[in-house]
């Protein structure tokens, strides 16, 4: 079994945190590979992840439906392959 944890509140970094971890604030291997997703997404465009969105929106759209800010145009085919996984 994968071990999972409970976060001690309800506030983190909501731009890089997994559905799993908003919703029922638990973490585990699972949302670690999510948030590097995000981090590699950070890194190949330069950017915060949904920095142009309203933040509390984006919270919901991740908890609700797994949203992601996407691939960005000048990812190189490995590094997508890592972020689709």
């Amino acid at each position: 079994a994968m071990p999972v944890g409970q976060t001690a509140n309800t506030v983190g970094p909501l731009r890089w945190m997994a559905p799993e971890a908003l919703r029922n604030q638990e973490y585990s291997t699972k949302s670690d590979v999510w948030t590097f997703g995000i981090l590699l997404f950070e890194i190949v465009s330069r950017e915060e992840p949904h920095a142009t969105e309203d933040l509390l929106s984006v919270g919901v759209m991740v908890r609700d439906n797994g949203y992601t800010p996407g691939i960005p145009p000048n990812c190189p085919p490995v590094l997508e392959e890592i972020m689709n996984m």
